[in-house]
């Protein structure tokens, strides 16, 4: 079963997929994290926020690949939209997208990552 309905716990192949990318972004092996989630399909979860939650694991993790920075960044904006509540109160997002600010300078950042930390309250004064 791909995802199963019972108490909407939406359990199958794919939130065993979220899971398993959920345990190696903490992990700290966003490689595997990344491969494990090239077979996840997402979409097939019914809740938006289940969703953006996987969103936000692979995000933190494509962000730490500099090659893939801004395909991370706009896993992020994507999970921001489906679930804004989850992602601008997410502890791991919040560091992860300050980190990012630290790292870049102010307009190297561009203007989506500036966006994003100012919306969950990272960014430094004066930076919309």
């Amino acid at each position: 079963m791909e995802v199963g309905t019972w108490a909407r716990l939406w359990f199958g192949r794919t939130n065993i997929g979220i899971w398993e990318t959920s345990l190696a972004v903490e992990f700290g092996d966003t490689g595997r994290a990344t491969e494990i989630s090239r077979g996840v399909r997402t979409e097939l979860i019914p809740s938006p926020s289940r969703q953006a939650e996987h969103y936000c694991d692979l995000g933190r993790a494509l962000l730490t690949q500099k090659a893939r920075r801004d395909e991370g960044l706009s896993l992020l904006l994507r999970a921001e939209h489906l679930a804004p509540q989850r992602v601008r109160t997410d502890v791991f997002v919040r560091e992860a997208i300050a980190d990012q600010i630290r790292v870049a300078r102010r307009d190297a950042g561009g203007r989506e990552l500036r966006g994003l930390a100012y919306r969950i309250g990272v960014a430094p004064v004066g930076t919309p």
